[in-house]
């Protein structure tokens, strides 16, 4: 558990349910045990290692935005079906998976093509695995009308543009210290995406006509893992905002982090590259590549159909993903204020509104070169 004053760990009580509930765990001392918090926007996760013994990563349930009975079931198939991280032992505050000995890759290794090309085959076989997207069915019905994307335009946004007039007046009367980049910033936001007819704008951008897959909808470098012992080798992890989405989406995200580099080591953490931002022929490999996957292992058709059937669908899927980019940065600009706690409306240290800010740059770039 996680001191709330102090942010401190319990690590004593994390040794505990390790030692309990992994069987190669039953004979270690605490004194033997070494636990190491690790990074994360919204996650409080923790590498548990000691001599002798397999090393677990600890991970606390406190996401109130994901559906956990969604997140709860696919972890445990994507572990089943080794797309993910190996599934341990679960209560209801907590998880025990197995750790991979990986590293985080950066938004600069996002655009390598080897990279590219590999996570594209990984998110696929996400995306279409018939187990993952049975154990999703059980929890949640698939209904094109309302997809995960929706949650954000139907719900999140309403209550954020609600915060706003109560996060003003605290941003103008914090003990006489006024917030003039922070008012900025809410103020550019609400004219960027919370506009007169917002929803209407963006769920007509919803391609709901597509595939329906099941996303991972975070698909960003500090969810990408490459394998230490070789890089190439990614893991995806973290599917707390698992859901059902557009084809195209996961795809979408991706590029888009491209640009956003989540952990920066100055400021606040965030920073903005649009100079990394993919050219249309590396995108145009990127979508053919899950294309092909499309083509061959579900649509099962025959290879001489390859060329007249990409030559068509390409350029209509790469509207597709068009349009999900733009939803993919209202989602995530969205989220960046609603995770935002009332007693930090005022704090120029937290992450959220450098991170909005972001949003807004690349919003407006896109929504300007695309013409939607």
């Amino acid at each position: 558990m996680v001191d709330p004053a102090t942010g401190e760990l319990d690590k004593a009580l994390i040794f505990k349910r390790c030692q309990e509930n992994v069987p190669d765990w039953k004979e270690i001392k605490i004194e033997d045990c070494e636990i190491k918090r690790m990074g994360g926007l919204s996650n409080v996760c923790c590498k548990v290692s000691a001599p002798g013994a397999q090393t677990i990563l600890y991970r606390l349930i406190m996401n109130d935005l994901a559906n956990a009975d969604l997140e709860r079931v696919i972890f445990r198939v994507a572990s089943d079906e080794k797309v993910g991280p190996k599934f341990l032992h679960e209560d209801a505050d907590y998880r025990l998976e197995g750790f991979f000995e990986g590293r985080a890759i950066s938004v600069w290794e996002m655009r390598n093509p080897t990279i590219m090309m590999n996570f594209c085959d990984k998110i696929f076989d996400y995306n279409f695995n018939p187990a993952i997207r049975a154990a999703g069915e059980k929890v949640e019905a698939i209904n094109p009308e309302k997809l995960y994307i929706d949650f954000a335009i139907n719900e999140w946004a309403p209550q954020v543009k609600e915060q706003f007039p109560s996060w003003r007046g605290k941003l103008l009367q914090d003990n006489g210290k006024p917030h003039p980049e922070s008012l900025r910033t809410i103020d550019t936001f609400e004219r960027t995406f919370l506009f007169d007819g917002y929803q209407d704008y963006f769920r007509k951008l919803v391609p709901r006509e597509s595939h329906i897959i099941m996303a991972h909808n975070d698909a960003q470098e500090n969810n990408v893992l490459a394998r230490l012992e070789k890089n190439s080798d990614l893991l995806l992890i973290d599917f707390e905002y698992s859901g059902w989405q557009p084809m195209a989406h996961d795809l979408a995200n991706y590029l888009n982090e491209m640009v956003l580099d989540n952990c920066h080591p100055c400021g606040n953490g965030i920073a903005l590259y649009l100079e990394n931002d993919p050219t249309e022929p590396e995108i145009e490999a990127f979508l053919t590549r899950y294309l092909h996957n499309y083509f061959t292992k579900v649509l099962k058709k025959e290879s001489a159909e390859w060329d007249g059937w990409i030559k068509a669908e390409l350029p209509k899927f790469n509207q597709e993903v068009r349009r999900c980019r733009m939803l993919a940065t209202f989602y995530w600009a969205i989220w960046s204020f609603k995770i935002l706690k009332a007693e930090n409306v005022c704090d120029d240290k937290v992450f959220n509104y450098d991170y909005a800010n972001t949003q807004i740059t690349y919003f407006r770039k896109n929504k300007e070169r695309w013409g939607l």
